[in-house]
């Protein structure tokens, strides 16, 4: 008896439904009609399309052709366009490509507006990209492009630029798709509109990982899903994940693959997305198979083999589907013509509607009979439901409990991460206007030990900085071609005060001036705090040596000092950080105890490691690599070498020179050229002044901060 009240109400439930479905059809077309502009009528037209397609296609096919007939008589162009799309979207969900043309190419003769053209362009171009027809499909794009430049909308013809990319790229045209991804790249980045910048970067990292340069294209694939977790946009942060991970199983890091595609799969998961799923699944099996994981690597391939299964059935039932959404179609096109079908379809909504009202009059009926007995069942159920509704209760209030844990502890670190970064570049404001204001008093003795120490200071902070960036993956590495006696030079003049303290010699041991990969910003703080770190534990009087050796295509830079070395059971744990925090720190030179961590941390991000060789007593020596560029055996300045001053200026020349010694004095030595370009100045250049001139660019070139300050008191008026 139960389950006949259940059926019967659920037979009302249906009719209901139906009926509240025909009310809103007339509600919308009511709307409709009472609109006074052509504008509002297209707005309602697809409002109503909409509201049909998903419950009956052909009566949404009937409306729209009776709308598109209204606008083609006021020709207005915009509701030409709507009821077209409309039109030609239906023949193409049925596989009714050459209709869909035929229905869009008439809506473009018909209309005047560029506006409209573009749009009507734009949608054949992508149904003709669809059907792999790209020559087309990049015609009608540039048509397109040549329409929007006309009316200067730079939003769409950045998007246009898109489009036209990934054309190319179907085309496997790919210095094309670079050079309009770059088109595009530039107006989005111009109006910042980011979502089509990420659709680029996913274009430009598939485009590198085609030509085999899987760096390149991580590279891009991160630029974009950087973009896609702003917008927080779940479904392309997917494709993302999957296509970093192939990437990386590309260059044989299958560690990084297996991190990103697992990633993708759960998105996989979460968004019922399974043909990706199964790419991250077959991937994910390769590369746990590549780490000789073969648990995990059988794990993965039968899951991608279960689900290969389930997807074929999807489409053997789809094709199925098809072919009979195909057969039905052509069917009533065989029994009637488009006209007849037209006013059967509107009959037979006027005889569903009088059903309909009446099904509603019978079924409160029975509804009004089975209400009681419905009424007993579920107070029954009620009371079986009470104990498992507080169990579900009880439970939900664990998983709030959970979450709001969870979500203190994120909140801890991204507090933690935040209050690092912004204490650190607090310091940083304060400590570079005491050292710009020290160093332009320099004459006073205090003033300069205060800079030292705020340089030291400023190295520490740096430090922290840096390593907060590196815990939280914020660092990205820009390896490109480097002096590395420039970077040398640069990280000595940071530090060049402390071996003047301790009066520790430097010197460079090198056959030649080499050039290597390398980013130049974050390889002078190695420098910095290998000689740093040198220095703390070589006594005065001490040594610390660069050497560069040439070994195939590498270069080794060894860093090496005369100080008390590092016992053998410290060896292992040197890079740990803070290992170092309970070592005495002598002459004031403070630390953090992230110095050296940083500096394995940015070695091994140039595809390399740092080693330590050292003997107690004798001193240590820390030894890394970096890819070789080419050598400049033309450069053989020495960077330490002594500069002799032999010679002196006449008042006259002094007095020539005026203008550009104050110049001089506000420029850091190693703005190099800045100083060039001051010595250019020069009015009348003199013997003595043209050696003046050479001997300051070859202080500036050795980085010799002494000879430089000497050079310029040579030049000063008394």
């Amino acid at each position: 008896m139960f389950k006949k009240n259940i059926i019967f109400l659920c037979l009302f439930l249906l009719s209901f439904n139906a009926l509240t479905q025909n009310y809103k059809s007339d509600s919308l077309v009511k709307e409709y009609n009472t609109c006074r502009t052509d504008s509002c009528k297209a707005q309602q037209a697809i409002n109503i399309f909409w509201y049909w397609f998903d419950l009956n296609q052909d009566s949404a096919k009937i409306y729209m052709q009776e709308y598109l007939n209204y606008f083609i008589g006021e020709k207005y162009d915009l509701g030409i366009v709507v009821t077209s799309q409309a039109l030609a979207y239906i023949e193409k969900k049925n596989g009714n490509y050459v209709q869909s043309f035929n229905i869009l190419n008439s809506a473009l003769e018909l209309v005047g507006e560029d506006y409209s053209k573009i749009i009507l362009l734009l949608n054949l171009a992508e149904d003709n990209r669809s059907l792999e027809n790209f020559t087309v499909s990049i015609e009608q794009i540039e048509d397109a492009i040549k329409l929007i430049k006309n009316i200067q909308d730079s939003i769409l013809l950045l998007r246009a630029y898109n489009r036209l990319a990934a054309t190319y790229f179907e085309a496997n045209e790919l210095n094309q798709t670079l050079k309009y991804i770059d088109s595009s790249n530039y107006l989005a980045e111009k109006f910042n509109y980011t979502l089509a910048l990420a659709n680029n970067y996913e274009i430009a990292g598939a485009v590198f990982h085609a030509q085999k340069k899987n760096k390149k294209s991580i590279d891009y694939y991160l630029k974009a899903l950087k973009i896609n977790k702003a917008n927080a946009d779940t479904i392309a942060m997917t494709n993302n994940f999957i296509n970093i991970g192939i990437s990386y199983f590309s260059i044989n890091n299958f560690e990084e693959a297996v991190v990103y595609l697992k990633n993708g799969a759960e998105n996989c998961v979460k968004f019922n997305q399974k043909y990706n799923l199964l790419n991250s699944l077959n991937f994910l099996s390769r590369a746990y198979k590549e780490l000789n994981n073969y648990e995990l690597a059988y794990f993965y391939l039968d899951s991608a083999m279960s689900l290969r299964v389930i997807l074929f059935d999807e489409e053997k039932n789809n094709k199925i589907n098809e072919l009979n959404k195909k057969y039905e179609v052509d069917k009533k096109e065989f029994l009637i013509t488009q006209n007849e079908k037209s006013l059967a379809q509107k009959e037979i909504i006027i005889r569903q509607q009088k059903r309909q009202k009446f099904s509603l009059f019978i079924l409160l009926i029975l509804v009004i009979i089975f209400s009681f007995l419905i009424f007993k069942t579920r107070k029954k159920l009620k009371q079986s439901n009470t104990i498992l509704k507080n169990q579900q209760i009880e439970m939900e209030k664990q998983k709030q409990d959970l979450l709001v844990a969870n979500e203190k502890l994120v909140q801890t670190a991204m507090f933690k991460q935040n209050m690092t970064q912004m204490i650190v570049h607090d310091l940083k404001t304060p400590l570079n206007k005491m050292i710009s204001f020290t160093k332009k008093h320099s004459d006073i003795p205090a003033n300069v030990q205060l800079h030292n120490s705020s340089l030291i200071m400023l190295n520490l902070v740096e430090n922290i900085l840096y390593y907060a960036k590196f815990e939280y993956s914020e660092i990205f590495v820009s390896i490109k071609k480097v002096n590395l006696k420039h970077i040398i030079g640069a990280a000595y003049e940071q530090t060049n005060f402390l071996f003047y303290q301790k009066g520790i010699k430097f010197q460079i041991i090198s056959p030649s001036n080499f050039i290597v990969f390398a980013d130049d910003e974050l390889l002078i703080r190695v420098f910095v705090n290998l000689f740093t770190n040198a220095l703390k534990f070589t006594n005065n009087g001490g040594q610390i040596l660069v050497i560069l050796e040439q070994y195939d295509n590498n270069l080794q830079i060894t860093v090496k000092d005369t100080g008390i070395g590092i016992k053998p059971e410290k060896i292992d744990k040197i890079f740990d950080i803070y290992e170092n925090e309970k070592v005495k720190i002598s002459d004031n030179i403070s630390s953090t105890g992230i110095g050296l961590y940083f500096c394995k941390k940015v070695i091994e991000a140039h595809n390399s490691y740092i080693n330590v060789k050292s003997t107690v007593g004798k001193g240590s020596e820390f030894i890394f690599s970096l890819k070789f560029a080419e050598k400049n055996v033309t450069d053989e300045t020495n960077f330490f070498e002594d500069l002799n001053i032999n010679f002196s200026l006449t008042n006259a020349e002094k007095q020539s020179l005026k203008k550009v010694v104050e110049k001089l004095k506000l420029i850091e030595i190693y703005e190099i050229s800045s100083i060039n370009t001051v010595l250019n100045q020069v009015p009348d250049k003199t013997e003595n002044i043209k050696k003046w001139i050479l001997k300051v660019q070859n202080s500036v070139n050795n980085f010799n901060v002494e000879i430089f300050n000497k050079l310029i008191k040579l030049a000063e008026v008394k």
